[in-house]
């Protein structure tokens, strides 16, 4: 008889035959047979039976056998690689892997389970990866405009502190935007402190008293408070630019309302009115003058007498903080001209519906230079309005008189100053295109040259050759000029002193325009305000726009 060694090898042949017949579970269970227990193991993970060769290595093996743990992270790794994220994490999990089980989890990048993956990390000790998770999970969740779940989330973390004071704000400022053109979605959920606000004090103290009721955060915690404002100053806030969805234009609006609140609660008001002003121009930068008139309404709700309230505050020395209180007060004021434009008009709809679009922006394309034209109303007269001086004259007088903060000379010349480089800039940049275009046809007509030399040679420069010479040549011969003014106006912007230049402000000669219509009623704009309107017109505006403002004074 044959003896036990015949058998074994009979066994691994007919294993052998088995695999090419692709019967690979058969195959295992032979080996098993000879007691080849890591073969078996080894022969279904080849062939990606991971869900069979763990069932074997778990029944045949020890739990803290390294041959199992291997098992289950490369089969752990295939799922991921096949998007099977949910089984994945599974086998992550089983074996204690719960770093890797929450970042696969995460990958699905929906609220839920963004949230089980920073539950998962936290449970784990993971408490970075929890942190930057919940963060991202609340992103989203306030996005769907989910408040409550947003806070709760954040409210796993202390760390997150500052975060949820910036989600409060913006919790609060939609809903005191519910109802305007502004905010044209419903929210979610919501909580109970987030009524829209009605504090005479404005909603700095409406955010100030939700703050010390729902988050224990006061002015009586001055060390807390500085280390929140260096947390949401690290936080990402770019500058403005048009188009910004209203959404993320309200985010990063909140985010310096934010840092204004907290430095209020410090007692740094040099910095809070620089942040509120950063907040109150963005409406401005976006060309959404409909938000920039709100906020300045939330804010300030006694308009200029409330930043007057705050530049009490601030030390008269600092120049800094008077020249941001002061072109807070001109935002207030540039709002606040327009209102009353729009009052005395004869078509107070129209006028509406032009302000939610944006009217100013296209007043400052004109004034800018960009064209210069001021478009006629069916009337004929270019203004479109009739004022009527019969009731609130005295009342508006005295609104029109605060607009002197808007004539300022400095800011007239900063701003004609930055548009003259502009349009340099935009001149030199046309010249630079129209040589380049000149050299790629030079380049084409020597190529076809090259391929036809019979006709090439002995021949004349064409005229089209000529002139582009001599434009060359002309061009070659302005470039230097254009540098030199372009170097002269930087001189001219060094000498502007530095507060003028860092803090926004509304566009003085667009001011002077506005001022010039409401002249229409002699009762309304002083004599004073209105020469010197018409003086920094002539001064600083553009020919068009000294013509145009002809037309308001006729």
């Amino acid at each position: 008889m044959a003896g036990y060694q015949v058998w074994l090898r009979t066994v691994e042949v007919y294993v052998k035959q088995l695999c090419l017949q692709e019967q690979f579970l058969k195959a295992a269970s032979h080996l098993l047979s000879i007691n080849k227990v890591y073969e078996a193991i080894d022969l279904l993970k080849s062939h990606q039976l991971y869900r069979e060769s763990i069932a074997l290595a778990k029944a045949r093996l020890q739990p803290d056998d390294p041959v199992l743990k291997e098992l289950y992270i490369t089969w752990a790794a295939v799922l991921e690689k096949d998007g099977h994220l949910s089984t994945a994490a599974k086998c992550y999990l089983a074996v204690d892997s719960s770093f890797d089980a929450a970042k696969v989890i995460a990958k699905k990048n929906d609220p839920v389970s963004l949230k089980t993956a920073a539950s998962l990390a936290r449970i784990a000790g993971e408490s970075d990866l929890s942190y930057s998770l919940s963060l991202r999970c609340a992103k989203d969740l306030a996005s769907s405009q989910d408040w409550l779940g947003a806070q709760q989330l954040l409210s796993t973390h202390e760390s997150l502190l500052a975060y949820r004071l910036h989600y409060c704000t913006i919790e609060l400022l939609t809903v005191s935007l519910t109802g305007t053109d502004i905010v044209t979605w419903t929210c979610s959920s919501m909580h109970p402190w987030s009524a829209p606000c009605k504090n005479q004090d404005g909603f700095l103290a409406t955010l100030r008293a939700v703050w010390e009721r729902g988050f224990a955060v006061s002015h009586s915690n001055p060390e807390k408070l500085k280390a929140l404002h260096q947390q949401l100053k690290a936080i990402e806030n770019p500058q403005t630019t048009l188009n910004v969805p209203m959404k993320q234009l309200l985010i990063l609006l909140s985010l310096d309302l934010t840092l204004g609140a907290v430095s209020w609660l410090l007692g740094d008001w040099g910095a809070a009115l620089e942040e509120l002003l950063q907040g109150v121009a963005r409406g401005n930068e976006a060309g959404h003058f409909l938000l920039m008139s709100e906020t300045c309404r939330l804010l300030f709700p006694q308009g200029i007498d409330s930043i007057s309230e705050h530049k009490k505050m601030v030390d008269p020395s600092d120049e800094k903080a008077l020249a941001a209180a002061r072109s807070l007060e001109a935002f207030v004021c540039y709002q606040d001209l327009y209102h009353m434009w729009w009052s005395l008009s004869t078509n107070t709809a129209g006028a509406q519906r032009d302000m939610t679009n944006g009217l100013h922006s296209a007043s400052k394309n004109h004034i800018n230079g960009l064209d210069g034209h001021v478009t006629d109303t069916p009337n004929g007269d270019g203004m479109g309005w009739c004022l009527s001086a019969q009731n609130g004259d005295v009342k508006m007088g005295v609104r029109v008189n605060a607009c002197q903060v808007l004539l300022s000379e400095p800011h007239a010349t900063c701003q004609a100053t930055q548009r003259a480089i502009a349009e340099i800039k935009q001149r030199l940049a046309s010249m630079v295109h129209q040589h380049s275009q000149t050299q790629e046809t030079k380049a084409s007509l020597g190529e076809g040259q090259t391929e036809r030399p019979t006709s090439a040679q002995g021949s004349t420069p064409t005229d089209s050759q000529e002139s582009n010479d001599a434009g060359q040549g002309a061009d070659t011969e302005s470039l230097p000029c254009l540098i030199a003014m372009v170097s002269e106006h930087h001189k001219e912007l060094a000498d502007i002193p530095e507060h003028v230049k860092k803090y926004p402000y509304p566009d003085v000669l667009e001011c002077c325009l506005v001022l010039l219509y409401l002249s229409k009623s002699p009762a309304l704009v002083p004599d004073h305000l209105k020469n010197e309107a018409v003086a920094l017109i002539r001064k600083y505006g553009t020919t068009s726009l000294r013509k145009a403002s002809q037309r308001f004074r006729s």
